[in-house]
């Protein structure tokens, strides 16, 4: 049988059926590589949108399935990573190829999710979430991916917790999955979903589908225009009747356990209680306040979401709650909240600096090296100390996020974990430390240098990206 050679030492078969989806990939790493000996530090991204153009949706699929089976094949031989430019290239074909809205059937979706299973679902979270919601999924599918947490196992980045996030409300869903009302509040959900009439089951878990999941705690456009056709299909009587038997545990005496899933699902059930509002169901809502907690790890989402339900109410009834749920919540607060009783207070004449007197709203940034906008200045003010630096406008800070403008790439920081994040690829940026010159030693390998201090220090650096080379990157 006839063997014919890639680029990345690969061997495709005269008569593999994916000989010709191989053979374009062929042609995209020729591309790539001259593309890299004109421009060593742009890697050329592929556009997924012209790519649609250009191919018919099965020759796509095609493609796809060929990348996964070169990516395995990299990672089967040893080198795949950051050290072997093939293995990054067929990389992002892969990323590229993903991006696109591909309606894959049963098989090709197995394939994917075994795939992620082996590798991780960050590129395939949209195709799985949509094979979900066209009704795709069989017992077989399911059972396939509920490995994919495991895949996940130890990465605690941003991106790798939102990934995380939407697999785990996608496997609650789950109608295989056997309950146990032990695990979480949510589960007699789970249960009574399944006990309903069909037609009627339909209807609710259409509503719970509906819930997009991040970690907002206020709905979007899109979820405030569907939401109340779910109510109305359902019925605001019978709506309301069947949040107020699922909020009851939240007013018994026995403690309540409340997964990440369950937070989620409770969300979007916050949510609907505000637009059927009632006596009964604003006191079961608000009955939150006292809820016993099994675990409190995730109390916070229900918790947010209730100061949004209390900013409905008169303000003299909505102030008392807030100070509750901040009594309650401790230093764990969103800006969301803080804006609400900002807003409450201003209503019943309480100033930003009562509300802080009070201790209802965090004091202003002091200068410990860990407040983020002191580093920002500093950073600034470093950059100025180099006639081809970027100017200090290279930095924009966003919460807890610092977007960086380097010379050669965009990068985005989260100053809570410490991490950065290539923009165009999400790779995560490290300091190849054994690469380090020795001027730069005491700064970042210093003893008194912290985490957070030496992290302050990889800001500035990529700033100036192009002339580092210690600065690496690693997809995941």
């Amino acid at each position: 049988m006839d063997r014919l050679p890639c680029p990345d030492g690969y061997f495709i078969e005269s008569q593999d059926p994916l000989r010709y989806a191989h053979e374009q990939i062929n042609l995209w790493l020729v591309e790539q590589e001259e593309w890299d000996g004109k421009h060593p530090h742009q890697p050329q991204i592929m556009d997924h949108k012209a790519l649609k153009k250009q191919f018919k949706t099965p020759q796509l699929i095609e493609f796809l399935e060929a990348a996964m089976v070169r990516s395995d094949w990299h990672q089967a031989q040893g080198n795949a990573g950051p050290g072997n430019p093939h293995s990054v290239r067929i990389h992002y074909i892969l990323v590229s190829l993903s991006r696109l809205p591909l309606a894959l059937h049963a098989e090709q979706m197995r394939l994917v999710i075994d795939f992620a299973a082996r590798r991780g679902p960050y590129q395939f979270c949209d195709h799985i979430e949509d094979a979900f919601q066209r009704g795709l999924l069989d017992a077989d599918l399911w059972s396939r991916l509920h490995a994919l947490p495991q895949a996940m196992s130890g990465d605690n980045s941003v991106g790798g917790q939102a990934i995380r996030r939407r697999i785990g409300v996608l496997l609650w869903h789950d109608p295989y999955d056997e309950i146990d009302l032990k695990r979480c509040w949510s589960e007699a959900v789970r249960r009574d979903l399944r006990a309903m009439p069909e037609e009627r089951g339909k209807m609710w878990r259409s509503a719970l589908e509906a819930t997009p999941i991040s970690d907002s705690t206020e709905p979007p456009s899109a979820w405030n225009k569907q939401a109340p056709k779910q109510v109305a299909a359902i019925g605001e009587a019978a709506f309301r009747e069947q949040l107020l038997a699922w909020f009851a545990p939240f007013q018994g005496d026995e403690p309540v356990r409340l997964t990440m899933a369950g937070s989620h699902i409770l969300k979007a059930l916050l949510w609907y209680a505000r637009l059927i509002r009632h006596a009964r169901l604003d006191a079961a809502v608000f009955a939150l306040l006292d809820t016993k907690w099994k675990n409190k790890q995730f109390k916070f989402r229900p918790l947010t979401v209730l100061a949004g339900s209390a900013a409905l109410l008169p303000p003299v009834e909505a102030y008392p709650i807030l100070v509750r749920i901040h009594a309650i919540m401790g230093g764990n607060l969103s800006a969301r909240f803080e804006k609400v009783i900002k807003e409450i207070g201003e209503k019943i004449g309480r100033t930003p600096d009562d509300l802080l007197a009070e201790g209802l709203l965090k004091p202003p940034p002091n200068t410990q090296p860990v407040d983020v906008s002191a580093i920002l200045k500093k950073l600034e003010k470093m950059n100025t100390m180099y006639p081809n630096a970027p100017p200090p406008s290279r930095f924009h800070y966003y919460g807890d996020y610092i977007e960086i403008e380097g010379l050669r790439d965009r990068y985005r920081a989260h100053t809570p974990s410490c991490t950065v994040r290539r923009l165009r690829d999400q790779a995560l940026v490290e300091l190849d430390y054994a690469r380090v010159p020795s001027h730069w030693r005491p700064l970042l390998l210093g003893a008194d240098a912290t985490e957070f201090y030496k992290f302050a220090q990889l800001l500035f650096l990529l700033s100036m990206d192009e002339r580092f080379d210690f600065i690496t990157f690693r997809l995941t």
